[in-house]
């Protein structure tokens, strides 16, 4: 077992907001089960199209596919079914599902929304089993 610097220690383990200059904090997920992270603007974004589209049973899906520049590619889709291999994610009221192949390769990861001035899209934003990615952060390699 190797020591972790305190500050290293604090920042992982806390699940409230921590200042620190060293330290950059971005509002995640506190759930207790954290193999997938969900962004507050991700949260946010999926509470809108559920509101706008009148529907309390959206979710985000997430899945990994093969294809795109890298060998893998994620997928985004709105849907309301819940499959047996299924996990679910919450934050709030926002669920995002996962199947258990696609969950295998997004552990560990953050799922976050993105706008710029010519596109918005929910993205991932952090993959800790993706070796590079291409330059559009669709596609991925996964690590070997």
């Amino acid at each position: 077992f190797r020591a972790l610097p305190t500050r290293m220690l604090v920042s992982v383990l806390s699940p409230r907001p921590i200042s620190h200059s060293l330290v950059r904090f971005r509002p995640f997920s506190t759930l207790p089960d954290t193999d997938l992270l969900l962004s507050e603007r991700c949260a946010e974004q999926i509470r809108r199209i559920k509101e706008r589209e009148k529907n309390d049973n959206l979710r985000l899906r997430v899945t990994v596919e093969g294809g795109g520049c890298s060998g893998f590619q994620y997928k985004f889709d709105l849907d309301e079914n819940k499959e047996s291999d299924d996990r679910i994610f919450t934050r709030g009221t926002s669920e995002v599902v996962v199947d258990s192949t696609s969950l295998d390769l997004l552990k560990g990861s953050v799922i976050d929304f993105e706008q710029e001035l010519i596109r918005q899209a929910f993205k991932i934003s952090s993959n800790p089993n993706s070796e590079k990615t291409c330059g559009c952060g669709v596609s991925f390699a996964a690590k070997t």
